[in-house]
């Protein structure tokens, strides 16, 4: 027959082994929604009644929103005919909380919008709260989780409004809609997490306008150093959830951490561009973190940040399969393994989150 190539029957058997090989990658993209989900669903229902409800859901509620954006994005693109509808039923909250993750790292998003972001709301807990405390502060051994300016950034919870969660909460709730509606998925059975001593939790009252001079340095603005703590708050967040899921989400918990920290190192040096003609101000310890091996590698793996912020593995990316840690994307697409490029991570984080701490305690 024309435009047919007759194969042997030994080279016919040798392609249907490989193709038995080949992954799946649709089912490791569902795979990876779900994991998703189910770490955050299973965060929620471990610290629902304790003091643990309030911080975990503000530190997460970025996570949710990437989960959710980019969970319906991958669903309209491949099912559009059940994700468009259901897109369009979230798309006043998934449109206005996806920035929150980001900070700088956004291309819809100028490091001057979020300082005015945050310049807004200084000035709309100082008129609420009047003369006294107008700045709330949430620390875990001593590091910042979030500030009340962090917290309303985030989470988006206007001061004023009737039902300040609202947007968490629809977005929470559309998780399960994105998985049993968009993909299929039955939501799975949520698993117990052991969070640290609430002991540890300090909260802190303060008026900003006399503890904000008393942070970083004299030269940044009160909106710079909002957003100073608020990279570093996302660091110490994602360590507190390593810590209570363990090896029960290492995939979806490292990929969070990955972002996290990335967007976290957008931030310092959009602010260390601002007054790059300060760098011989700016604390040693920084210059150093930014400098640092493990900082500059994991900064620059932005094929591995793109496989952890959207859905979709490539068709072309070789060697994944969902036996492997993290589905062996890391592998795939930084040449390291997942143990080394985690340990470099680990290492990375602490250094950035050490360094921001110590300039934060050292104002001059």
């Amino acid at each position: 027959m024309k435009g047919f190539t007759k194969v042997s029957g030994k080279r016919a058997k040798l392609e249907r082994k490989h193709r038995d090989k080949t992954p799946d990658h649709l089912s490791i993209d569902r795979e990876m929604i779900r994991d998703d989900v189910d770490w955050l669903h299973s965060t929620a229902q471990s610290v629902r009644g304790t003091p643990w409800e309030g911080p975990l859901g503000i530190a997460l509620a970025p996570q949710m929103a990437r989960v959710v954006h980019e969970g319906f994005d991958y669903v309209t693109k491949r099912r559009p005919a059940v994700g468009k509808p259901l897109e369009r039923r979230f798309h006043s909250e998934i449109a206005t909380a996806r920035h929150t993750i980001k900070l700088v790292d956004d291309n819809q998003r100028s490091l001057e919008g979020v300082m005015d972001a945050f310049r807004n709301i200084g000035l709309e807990h100082s008129e609420y709260f009047a003369n006294g405390p107008d700045l709330a502060l949430t620390f875990w051994k001593d590091k910042p989780l979030f500030t009340s300016h962090s917290a309303e950034y985030q989470t988006l919870a206007a001061l004023k409004s009737t039902d300040p969660y609202r947007t968490s909460v629809v977005i929470g709730q559309s998780m399960k809609v994105l998985l049993e509606q968009g993909l299929g998925v039955t939501v799975p059975t949520w698993t117990p997490l052991q969070f640290p001593s609430p002991d540890e939790l300090v909260e802190l009252d303060e008026n900003g306008a006399s503890y904000y001079p008393t942070l970083y340095s004299s030269f940044l603005s009160e909106p710079e150093k909002d957003l100073l703590l608020t990279a570093e708050s996302t660091l110490n967040s994602m360590v507190l959830c390593e810590v209570a899921a363990g090896e029960a989400f290492m995939a979806p918990v490292f990929r969070s951490r990955l972002l996290a920290f990335i967007h976290a190192v957008s931030a310092v040096k959009a602010i260390a561009k601002v007054h790059s003609h300060r760098k011989l101000v700016l604390p040693e310890t920084i210059n150093k973190a930014l400098d640092d091996d493990n900082v500059v590698w994991v900064t620059n793996q932005r094929a591995l940040r793109n496989r952890a912020m959207h859905y979709g593995i490539p068709r072309t990316l070789v060697g994944v399969s969902n036996s492997l840690p993290m589905y062996g994307i890391v592998e795939a697409t930084c040449d390291e393994s997942f143990v080394t490029t985690k340990g470099r991570l680990d290492e990375a984080s602490a250094r950035l989150s050490d360094a921001l701490g110590d300039w934060r305690n050292q104002y001059g």
